[in-house]
């Protein structure tokens, strides 16, 4: 897999992406708004969005974006995990950590150094132990606008969501 136009702070418990110019905190203001996958595509995209009201909310001062947007292209695996049945929590909104992991190695799967070749996959872990874990050809950070919609007791969203600034 490819990380395009980003890196993640730290190969093992990450928290923050580097990419388009900005940090994105993606653990301490930024909510999980959730994912979506197109089998016909093959693209699966995970969205997370701040409030408005928070100063410097991705811990990079100049960046206002309202959301930001992780997309997989030529998506080759993806897991998701609830933790225990039927339990819904707001934890479950806020990302704990991000990891590169090792798709051969089940008892291993973490490392602190990664060569360019080495075949992995990211493995995104949240406060309320849900866990979505997806490989891709390439994966790519975007930035979202439009304002954010909620309802039905679901994590509110980006309207417009699929509106991405020009890079």
């Amino acid at each position: 897999m490819k990380l395009t136009n980003f890196e993640i702070e730290s190969p093992f418990g990450g928290r923050t992406l580097r990419g388009l110019g900005h940090a994105w905190d993606l653990h301490n203001f930024a909510t999980f708004a959730g994912v979506l996958y197109d089998p016909t595509s093959r693209h699966a995209v995970l969205d997370w969005y701040v409030q408005t009201d928070v100063s410097n909310p991705w811990g990079s001062p100049g960046n206002d974006a309202r959301g930001c947007r992780l997309h997989f292209k030529a998506v080759e695996f993806a897991l998701l995990k609830q933790a225990g049945a039927g339990r819904l929590t707001p934890e479950n909104a806020c990302l704990s950590a991000v990891s590169r992991v090792d798709p051969s190695d089940v008892e291993y799967r973490h490392k602190q150094q990664w060569t360019a070749t080495d075949p992995f996959r990211l493995l995104f872990e949240f406060e309320g132990g849900c866990t979505i874990e997806i490989a891709s050809d390439t994966v790519e950070l975007e930035i979202l606008t439009g304002q954010v919609r909620g309802g039905c007791g679901c994590p509110p969203v980006l309207d417009g969501g699929d509106e991405v600034s020009p890079k």
